[in-house]
Order: structure tokens, then C-alpha cells, then sequence
């Protein structure tokens, strides 16, 4: 009889235990989730500056992976930063869609200690080399030659390139030509955008 009352507890124990054990698992995937969310690069926001600090050679030297591209800006006051996240968020959608063309991981900067990269597009790669002049980088691309300039963002694991829309033209064409036709066809409404205001650059972010 003592038995059997023992092992009713320790059922009962367990029946009680098991609401609150998962409630902590789902808290726990929700703080997962929301790390994840707040990584993720998503619609324009303040923290979307371009580059004011030098970027070193040892901090860039590594393989970077394409994620997904957006809209950056220079800093300046509350109502050009107001205007700014506005335009970003009308034109960020048709800028994604002219750069479909580019899926995550398709497109890979590696940058080596000895200034020598290479862009890896689809896993082909292309040489080069580049220099860095306080929070820009210069990529030399051998063939086809192209130079390409950048001003670069470093923010733990991820860099956000930020760039010119020609810059980004020129890019496109260098890294995946067979793609340049369709990007220039949908790029235009983004440019004309862009040209409202002069403190927002076109921007991609690459993760190691």
C-alpha cells in the first residue's frame, strides 16, 4: 500500500513538474528567436550608419558570406534621419527584388591578411586585391578588371558594405554578369529614389 501511494506522488510530482518545465523550454526558444531576430538585418533602422571607424586588415581577413541587402545612411540630424528611415522603408522592398537575383550564401568576399581577396560568386572565384582607407575598402577584381569601393560597417560577425548605386551596378556586373540585365531593369525606381536624398547608400550585409 506504501508503495503504491509512493509511486501516486511521484506521478503527481511529475504531472505538476511538467507545465513549468515547459514553460522554461519555450521560454528559452523565445529568447533564441528573439536573438535571432534582433542578429538579422531587417528594414532600416538608427543603427544602419555607414562606417566612421579605420577598419583593420586583421579585423576584415576572413570569408564572408552574403545575407541579404538594405538601405544605409550618414548620420546627420533628427529630421534627415526621420526622411531617411522613410524613403529606406519605401524603397527597400524594390530594392530586394531587384537583388532576388542574389540568394544568401551565393555571393563570398574572402579577404586575406596580405591584401590579397577574392569574390566568390556561385564558388567561382574571382582575384584581386584591395586596400582600406579608414572605414573604406578598395576591392581590385583582375578579371574582369573592375575596382569596386565600399564604405565598410563591422558590428560583431557581420560587415554592411554600403554603396553608391552605381557601386552597386558595377558589383552586380563584375560578380554575377549573366544576372546584370534583370537587376538593371529593376534598379531604376530605387536610384530615382535615392537621388531625393543624398544621405542614403544602398547596402548589403555579409556574415563570417
Amino acid at each position: 500500500m506504501k508503495k503504491n501511494i509512493l509511486k501516486m506522488a511521484v506521478v503527481a510530482l511529475a504531472v505538476f513538474a511538467m507545465p513549468t518545465m515547459m514553460h522554461a523550454q519555450l521560454g528559452n526558444l523565445a529568447r533564441k528567436a528573439k536573438s535571432a531576430a534582433q542578429t538579422a538585418k531587417t528594414l532600416t533602422t538608427n543603427e544602419n550608419l555607414i562606417g566612421t571607424e579605420e577598419i583593420k586588415v586583421a579585423q576584415l581577413a576572413a570569408t564572408w558570406s552574403y545575407t541579404e541587402a538594405g538601405v544605409s545612411f550618414a548620420a546627420g540630424n533628427a529630421a534627415e534621419k526621420a526622411a531617411g528611415n522613410a524613403l529606406a522603408q519605401e524603397v527597400e522592398p524594390d530594392l530586394r527584388n531587384a537583388l532576388s537575383v542574389i540568394r544568401p550564401g551565393m555571393l563570398k568576399f574572402k579577404f586575406n591578411e596580405d591584401k590579397t581577396c577574392q569574390l566568390l560568386a556561385q564558388n567561382k572565384p574571382i582575384d584581386g586585391t584591395y586596400t582600406i582607407s579608414g572605414p573604406d575598402i578598395t576591392v581590385n577584381l583582375s578579371n574582369p578588371a573592375t575596382t569596386l569601393k565600399f564604405n565598410g560597417r563591422l558590428d560583431g560577425n557581420c560587415i554592411q558594405l554600403s554603396m553608391t548605386p552605381d557601386e552597386l551596378t558595377s558589383f552586380i556586373k563584375a560578380a554575377l554578369p549573366e544576372s546584370a540585365d534583370s537587376y538593371a531593369s529593376k534598379i531604376g525606381t530605387v536610384t530615382s529614389a535615392l537621388e531625393k536624398a543624398k544621405n542614403l547608400y544602398l547596402a548589403l550585409w555579409f556574415f563570417k
